[in-house]
């Protein structure tokens, strides 16, 4: 199975992982502007021949708006648009709950939170128990 990670913001971060055999694998990671991600989600559903799962942070509903939450908006409405509304939505306190340390290959902070974001969907389908992360 194909799990991408969504970690959305005006600098959305994405992390790409393959879960085979109980052993959960990054395959690439990045961050981008939204419409690089729009396009990553909808290239790997045409190119991976396994399940693509896609789980998206959702978007602190409490406080001021702002532009950065404009843009966390923007970003999250765009990723469940290019699943045609398919996305798997995890809140941000489960993301933010378990500091599981994302393996070496997935650079920079919004990718390492779209790792996090795979986890906390792995261990809200209580299937984290399970499996190893290659550290690669």
């Amino acid at each position: 199975m194909i799990i991408i990670g969504v970690d959305p913001g005006k600098t959305t971060g994405v992390c790409v992982s393959d879960l085979t055999n109980n052993k959960l694998t990054p395959v690439f990671s990045y961050e981008d502007d939204i419409s690089a991600v729009q396009e990553t989600i909808q290239k790997a559903e045409r190119v991976f021949e396994d399940p693509v799962v896609v789980v998206v942070e959702d978007v602190v509903k409490t406080g001021r708006m702002n532009k950065d939450k404009f843009d966390q908006i923007v970003a999250f409405d765009r990723a469940r648009t290019a699943t045609k509304g398919e996305a798997v939505i995890i809140p941000p306190e489960a993301t933010k709950k378990h500091k599981v340390k994302p393996p070496k290959i997935v650079k920079g902070r919004h990718a390492r939170d779209a790792f996090r974001v795979i986890i906390a969907y792995l261990i809200r389908e209580g299937k984290y128990e399970h499996i190893t992360v290659d550290q690669g």
